[in-house]
C-alpha cells in the first residue's frame, strides 16, 4: 500500500482592523474538494482557481473512468476480459499503461512484473482471503510469471497473455491517473492542486500564497525509528509516491507477511527495505518504480538510480532505521533525523 502524507500550509490572512481593510481588495483563488471510493482506495482532489469546480468534477469523471478500465475487481474492465479471454484490444489508456509496464519490466531486470497477478491472488491478498501457500504452489505459478511472454502490439493495441498467466495494473494505475488529472488541471487553467490517490500524491503549481507545497513522508508503523514522520519534502509539479508493505499485510503464526511480492521467490520481499518514496515529474514512473526499488533493496536500488538520475529521486527507509536519500532532493528534503546522501560520483 503506498502511503504518503501531505500538509497543505495554506497562506493566513491577517485582519488588522477594518479601517486598514477598507478599500483593499484580497484577492483569493477558489477552493473546491471532492472525495471519492476508487481503485480500492479512498481519493482527495483538492483544486485552486477560477474553475476550480469544474476542474475537480472532471477529476472525479476521470477517476472512475479510468477504474473502469482498469480494475481486476470490475468484471467489465478491459483488463478482466483480457485475463478472462486471453486477448484483448485496448483503449489507448491502457495500451500505454501496458507498454509503460513492459517497458519497466525489461528496464528493471523483471522486477517489476505485471504478471505476479495469480500469486497475489493466491496470497491472497486481491481477495482479502489470506494464506501461506506452499512451496509446490509458488513454484508452480512462478512458471507463468514473467511479462516478457505477453505478446504486445504497439499498432493495433493488441494484447495476448499465455495460458494460466493473468495481469494487474493496480502497481501503477494510480500514478497514471495522477497524471491524467494534472492534464486536466491545465486544461481548466488552474493556479494549483493536490492529489492524495490512495497515499499517492501530487502536487500541481502553487499554493494560494504561491509557495511550493510540503508533502511529508509517514514513517511507518513497523519502523525502529521515532515520530509520525520520516521528513519533509517542498516541492511543487511532483508525484511523491511511497511503497511498504506496513499497512497491506497480514499475521500467520507469529509471522507478517506483506503484499509486494518479488518475482523471482513468488515471496514478500526481504531485502532490508521498510519503504520507497519515489520523487518524479511522472507519476506513473513514480507508481511503478516505488514498488521496484522496494523490492531491489538499497544496493540495487542505488545502481538503478544511478542510471536513471535525471528521472527521479528517491527516499528508503532501511530496516536498521538508516533513512538514505538521493542528491537530487537534498536541498528540498528536511528530517528530524540523520539521513545518508547517496551520490552519483
Amino acid at each position: 500500500m503506498k502511503k504518503t502524507v501531505i500538509f497543505l500550509l495554506l497562506a493566513l490572512l491577517c485582519l488588522c482592523g477594518c479601517g486598514e481593510q477598507s478599500g483593499q481588495k484580497e484577492k483569493q483563488s477558489k477552493k473546491a474538494t471532492k472525495e471519492v471510493f476508487a481503485m480500492d482506495t479512498y481519493m482527495t482532489i483538492t483544486t485552486y482557481g477560477e474553475k476550480a469546480e469544474a476542474a475537480a468534477t472532471k477529476a472525479v469523471s476521470e477517476i472512475e473512468r479510468l477504474d473502469n478500465l482498469l480494475s481486476t475487481g470490475k468484471d467489465e474492465s478491459e483488463i478482466a476480459i483480457l485475463n478472462e479471454n486471453g486477448s484483448e484490444i485496448v483503449s489507448e489508456d491502457t495500451a500505454q499503461l501496458i507498454a509503460k509496464s513492459l517497458e519497466l519490466y525489461q528496464d528493471t531486470n523483471g522486477v517489476f512484473d505485471i504478471s505476479i497477478y495469480p500469486l497475489m491472488k493466491e496470497w491472497g491478498f486481491a481477495t482479502k482471503k489470506y494464506k501461506v501457500p506452499s512451496d509446490k504452489t509458488i513454484n508452480h505459478l512462478l512458471k507463468n510469471i514473467d511479462a516478457s511472454k505477453i505478446e504486445w502490439n504497439n499498432k493495433t493495441n493488441l494484447a495476448a497473455l499465455p495460458e494460466e498467466m493473468e495481469i494487474d495494473l493496480g502497481g501503477i494505475a494510480k500514478g497514471y491517473t495522477s497524471n491524467r488529472l494534472t492534464q486536466i488541471f491545465k486544461e481548466y487553467q488552474l493556479t494549483g492542486g493536490v492529489l492524495s490517490l490512495g497515499g499517492n500524491v501530487q502536487t500541481y503549481g502553487t499554493k494560494e500564497d504561491g509557495g511550493k507545497w510540503k508533502i511529508a513522508i509517514e514513517n511507518p508503523s513497523n519502523s525502529p525509528l521515532s515520530g509520525d514522520y520520516l521528513g519533509v519534502l517542498k516541492t511543487g509539479n511532483m508525484a511523491v509516491i511511497t511503497s511498504g508493505g506496513y499497512e497491506r499485510y497480514f499475521e500467520k503464526n507469529g509471522k507478517t507477511y506483506h503484499h509486494i511480492l518479488d518475482p523471482a521467490t513468488g515471496k514478500p520481499a526481504n531485502h532490508g527495505v521498510i519503504s520507497a518514496t519515489i520523487v518524479s515529474k511522472d507519476g506513473t514512473l513514480a507508481d511503478g518504480l516505488s514498488t521496484s526499488l522496494f523490492i531491489m533493496g538499497k544496493e540495487k536500488a542505488v545502481q538503478y538510480w544511478k542510471k536513471h538520475k535525471e528521472q527521479f529521486d528517491f527516499v528508503l527507509l532501511l530496516k536498521d532505521g538508516t533513512i538514505v536519500i538521493s542528491e537530487g532532493i537534498e536541498k528540498i528534503f528536511t528530517s528530524d533525523f540523520d539521513y545518508e546522501v547517496v551520490r552519483d560520483e
